[in-house]
């Protein structure tokens, strides 16, 4: 089984507008999936 990355890239808006506030990067951290609760 491979390693989850710790980082991946992505397009970020920085704002409200169109092209001029999209943002590319690549150090955002990858989200992890929390446990969900239990409804017993």
């Amino acid at each position: 089984m491979s390693k989850i990355p710790e980082t991946m890239s992505a397009i970020l808006t920085t704002g409200h507008g169109g092209f001029e506030v999209l943002e590319f990067r690549n150090d955002v951290k990858v989200p992890m999936p929390m446990s969900r609760p239990s409804f017993d």
